[in-house]
């Protein structure tokens, strides 16, 4: 209950992906006002099946989080001899999974992917694994955690390969039909997030403690059996590709969630119960004094008025489209000179002016 409260309250401030889901969402539903190729289209389905407006963000979220209980509800039950106390609290409240699932897809995402994981149904776990990378792109690498299970009975892949094609036919003739290209949105995403990035950044100390404490249980009880089980699987594969991209988001830890909650819950030395008992304590108290810190993220936004009729260019217009202003997106500071350079006349809003471009106030 917690854990839900705590995915409500935070889906009351709408952050940058958030808006862009709901954007989305009022798309899919016949208000073409805004749309990112780029985003998978599931959160924004589900907004639309909500009504497409902002309270529709806060419905999709409860689904996620019913979604992410019933995963875990079942993890526990295929796992007899966990604790349970331990195993909910690790599952439910620890940081990664509380404050960093909220952007709109990863809590689906994860859902999904762990529905499919445990499901036995070939067709079924075709369905589960296409609306989890309908969710997010990059769980598409998650296959291979999938792969031997599939394996073992081959009588499943072909079942598999249905359920995965249905889930995805309703999105590639979407693309098919407006952009003549069946994938555009995943080659998007693609040449966006991956290929015109870094292939590598470090963590922070915070995201160092994350990776530490991952890797320390699951060395718990009986490394090798862990080092087997398709739940830390995905969550090793989750960090591997923490590792290769640039952009080091808290998001990413999501998936190691379940693979701590599991390995924590089935500690068996008196010293190690009682450590665990312990932080479960200490994450619910973290829970409170956490959400006491969220609060919207606020931008000075001018109005109507003061714009004058003048072209709006800003790196925040998502939250321009929010208030009803329509936005061309700023790709940085050389993209900013070039316009100047092109006869633009600029007049600069905010008064906290980014570094480089003192010169022009």
């Amino acid at each position: 209950m917690v854990f839900l409260v705590l995915q409500l309250y935070q889906a009351s401030f709408l952050n940058w992906d958030s808006i862009a889901y709901l954007f989305q969402g009022k798309w899919l539903c016949g208000e073409q006002i805004y749309f990112e190729w780029l985003r998978p289209p599931l959160p924004g389905a589900a907004i639309c099946l909500f009504g497409a407006e902002e309270f529709s963000f806060i419905l999709s979220t409860a689904l996620a989080a019913l979604l992410y209980g019933a995963a875990i509800f079942i993890l526990y039950k295929k796992n007899p001899g966990l604790n349970q106390f331990v195993f909910r609290a690790f599952a439910f409240l620890f940081p990664t999974i509380l404050f960093f699932s909220d952007f709109g897809s990863d809590l689906f995402a994860l859902s999904f992917f762990l529905l499919a994981l445990l499901s036995t149904n070939g067709f079924r776990k075709g369905i589960l694994f296409g609306l989890a990378t309908l969710s997010r792109y990059n769980f598409l690498i998650y296959f291979i955690v999938l792969l031997p299970d599939l394996w073992k009975e081959r009588k499943k892949i072909p079942r598999f390969i249905v359920g995965v094609s249905l889930a995805w036919l309703p999105w590639v003739l979407y693309n098919w039909v407006f952009t003549k290209s069946p994938f555009f949105s995943l080659e998007d995403s693609l040449i966006l997030n991956v290929l015109q990035r870094k292939l590598f950044a470090f963590p922070d100390a915070s995201q160092i403690l994350f990776i530490a404490f991952f890797l320390a249980v699951l060395f718990i009880g009986s490394p090798r059996e862990n080092s087997k089980n398709h739940v830390n699987q995905f969550g090793a594969l989750a960090l591997a590709q923490f590792f290769f991209s640039t952009m080091k988001e808290n998001r990413f830890f999501v998936p190691l969630v379940a693979g701590q909650a599991l390995n924590v819950g089935r500690a068996r030395e008196s010293l190690l119960k009682k450590v665990f008992a312990g932080l479960s304590v200490l994450f619910f108290v973290h829970a409170f004094i956490g959400a006491y810190f969220i609060g919207p993220y606020t931008v000075g936004l001018p109005s109507e008025n003061e714009l004058g009729g003048c072209r709006v260019y800003s790196d925040n217009w998502v939250y321009f489209y929010r208030a009803g202003i329509v936005a061309e997106p700023a790709q940085g500071l050389p993209d900013f000179e070039a316009s100047v350079l092109n006869g633009a006349r600029v007049v600069l809003y905010n008064t906290n002016v980014p570094s480089g471009l003192e010169k022009y106030v």
